[in-house]
């Protein structure tokens, strides 16, 4: 009986999350630091698409910052692949015990080899572009 309470409590939890969390505009990602893109990393058949990205405002990743936030985390990175753009999305949510401010990577899944545009897409926003990756048919060590 403790087990059903407790995964009903996690899956109302879980569900509570994501009702809080909010797509980020450009303008919040400009005011906190900037994005920027690392190196996709493959693991398996399915790719990653690391980015450096700190909402806290305290690092400077692309331009100073000159907003501070406290009471937000990075809840996720969607990543959308359309032929050979990828477009993301940042989500925050309240800070909690397990999140952090900074976003860690965007999952491609399985992406053809090329270089691929990388833009910024916000709610109902003009596509900002951040930079270009390049997916290797085969990854170096």
């Amino acid at each position: 009986m403790k087990k059903v309470i407790s995964a009903l409590l996690l899956g109302i939890s879980c569900m509570a999350c994501s009702l809080f969390e909010q797509p980020v505009t450009w303008e919040f990602i400009q005011s906190v630091g900037g994005i920027a893109l690392d190196t996709p990393v493959r693991a398996g058949t399915f790719w990653s698409l690391p980015i450096q990205l700190d909402i806290s405002g305290l690092t400077k990743v692309t331009v100073e910052p000159n907003t501070l936030n406290s009471g937000l985390a990075c809840q996720r990175v969607s990543a959308v692949v359309d032929g050979q753009v990828i477009y993301l999305t940042i989500f925050v949510a309240s800070a909690g015990s397990e999140r952090t401010a900074k976003c860690g990577h965007a999952v491609i899944g399985s992406a053809v080899a090329g270089r691929y545009k990388v833009f910024y897409k916000g709610n109902d926003e003009d596509l900002k572009l951040i930079g270009e990756v390049e997916f290797a048919s085969k990854q170096k060590l």
